[in-house]
């Protein structure tokens, strides 16, 4: 079914096809655009629309109804070169559409020749983005502007977006071929009014097989939508995967070369310092090639299908289904091989990276995170028993005195493990015979922490920790009195420069040893909640130390 309208030509209405209806206006628009600049052409364009309506008039008497598409294109073709009717003569149609070339003429002037006969355009009908590279194909000369596609998108990738730029200018300073003229001079044939008559009727036909094949679908606001989405889509995937493939590439060929000088060396190219992290993976070289090949498949079939995307040009040359299904399986199985190659060999580093890291980070039996051995050694700690507690034996946190950032022993209870947290860490020193006291900041979450100080033979002396009390003994609720009497507080002047500690010390609290009388010697002194040390059964929680200090407070 199609749809009739009615025109009004010279006072007479006749019943005209839609498409009919079109191909007539864009061949009357484009015969006035063509006989415009030229003299007398007002005149030729009315004698065109004469005939015209003289032929319609013809098809009228004839006894047809509705003036279909086959009328409109019988009647441009017995219409035949306009500026005969108008007594000219015209040798236009019999121009060659170049002139033969001179053979003493240089490569410069054949080109440049060859170029004066033509105009440069974005051609709107064999658009990807904006027609420009299809217009500098027809411009320079080529037929497929494919190739001319793929090298803008190589060369924006490797330009890091320059070309793209220089697109975008082309886009917005070069006009788009609109009229039969126009794509005539884009391609460089001559203008005359055959050729014109046949680029009409071709772009016609052309519409027509573009909307017998979309459908209704392209022409509603939601098809658009879809179209644009798709092609932005493709765009990107194309890119991507042109950006992921040369990667890909090096890394196949990285593992060629590793493969001829063993598993260790590839090892070391892929992770430098940690190459035993894969070393110990059985396998691992074929892991690879399994995991790039499969990779490299799986990047490839998204260009292939792009590429046959972008070189289409009707719906006829489009993928078979069976073709369609076999690669999107093929891309299918190589994702889910590589998916699951990476996940293998990401498990089995990880594995490996935690079993060195685990040996590496144990002394005497006794494992904790770098960081933690770090802060030990730093602090001068030595582990003399850690059971049962996290690895994470440190934190960070502002410093009460110094009002800096600080990092601190803090230990607590590994909950995966079954029994009692136990642990005891010491210092060892050198001291004169004195009165000796240990203190510091401390928060203790619970009972059965100690402070201990021991030398010789001698019973080691222990003094319990306090449990933290916000609003009891912490640091804010200690007054200046209170502290000048403590010799850790010495830096601590006047109650001015207290205020600080004050608002500072609200998670911290100040504890101090018993005195000990030691006879000069080795002394050896720290904090623990080992029951075979302490001989206490009261269950101990989290702990964390600030600072300690030997404080010699006497002879």
């Amino acid at each position: 079914m199609k749809k009739n309208i009615t025109i009004n030509l010279f006072g007479t209405l006749y019943a005209i096809d839609e498409d009919a209806y079109e191909l007539l206006k864009k061949y009357q628009d484009n015969m006035h655009s063509y006989f415009r600049s030229k003299e007398g052409g007002e005149e030729i364009a009315d004698d065109i629309e004469h005939r015209v309506a003289e032929l319609l008039a013809e098809l009228k008497a004839q006894g047809v109804e509705a003036v279909t598409i086959e009328h409109v294109e019988e009647i441009i073709h017995r219409i035949g070169n306009p500026e005969e009717m108008s007594g000219e003569d015209s040798n236009e149609t019999n121009a060659p559409d170049e002139e033969p070339a001179d053979s003493n003429e240089s490569f410069l002037q054949r080109t440049l020749a060859h170029l004066k006969n033509r105009k440069l355009f974005r051609d709107g009908e064999d658009m990807m983005v904006g027609g420009v590279m299809s217009g500098l194909c027809h411009y320079f000369g080529g037929h497929d502007p494919l190739p001319w596609r793929i090298g803008m998108v190589l060369l924006c990738i490797f330009s890091f977006s320059t070309f793209a730029i220089i697109y975008l200018i082309f886009w917005a300073f070069v006009p788009q071929a609109r009229t039969a003229e126009e794509r005539l001079q884009m391609q460089g044939c001559t203008v005359n009014t055959s050729t014109l008559n046949r680029e009409i009727i071709r772009g016609m036909n052309k519409a027509r097989e573009e909307a017998t094949a979309v459908g209704s679908r392209a022409r509603s606001l939601l098809g658009t939508i879809v179209s644009i989405l798709g092609f932005c889509f493709k765009g990107c995937l194309f890119i991507t995967c042109c950006a992921l493939l040369i990667p890909l590439l090096f890394g196949l060929a990285g593992i060629t070369y590793g493969t001829v000088h063993g598993t260790q060396f590839l090892a070391e190219i892929l992770l430098n310092e940690n190459a035993e992290l894969l070393t110990t993976i059985p396998g691992l070289t074929w892991l690879l090639w399994i995991l790039l090949a499969a990779a490299v498949f799986c990047v490839c079939i998204p260009i292939y299908a792009c590429i046959r995307w972008m070189s289409r040009r009707n719906s006829s040359e489009r993928m078979s289904g069976n073709m369609r299904a076999t690669l999107f399986f093929v891309w299918l199985a190589c994702l889910a091989i590589a998916v699951t190659t990476g996940f293998l060999l990401v498990f089995k580093a990880e594995h490996n990276r935690q079993t060195i890291e685990r040996r590496n980070n144990t002394h005497n039996g006794i494992y904790l995170e770098k960081s933690s051995w770090r802060l030990m050694e730093r602090e001068g700690w030595n582990v003399v028993t850690l059971q049962n507690c996290e690895p994470y034996a440190s934190s960070h946190e502002d410093n009460p005195l110094t009002g800096y950032l600080r990092e601190y022993v803090q230990l607590w209870p590994d909950e995966s493990k079954k029994g009692r947290m136990t642990y005891r860490l010491e210092r060892e020193t050198t001291a004169k015979a004195g009165r000796y006291i240990i203190e510091g900041l401390v928060r203790a979450n619970s009972r059965g922490h100690y402070l201990y100080a021991t030398s010789g033979q001698k019973a080691p002396l222990l003094t319990e920790i306090p449990v933290f009390l916000h609003d009891r003994n912490s640091l804010s609720s200690m007054t200046w009195e209170e502290a000048r009497r403590h010799p850790y507080f010495a830096s601590v002047t006047d109650s001015a420069s207290w205020e600080p500690v004050i608002a500072a010390g609200s998670k911290w609290n100040y504890v101090a040893s018993d005195t000990l009388h030691h006879t000069g010697g080795p002394l050896r002194y720290g904090f623990t909640n080992d029951p075979d040390f302490t001989h206490s059964t009261s269950y101990s929680d989290r702990i964390s130390v600030m600072e300690l200090v030997l404080t010699r407070i006497g002879n």
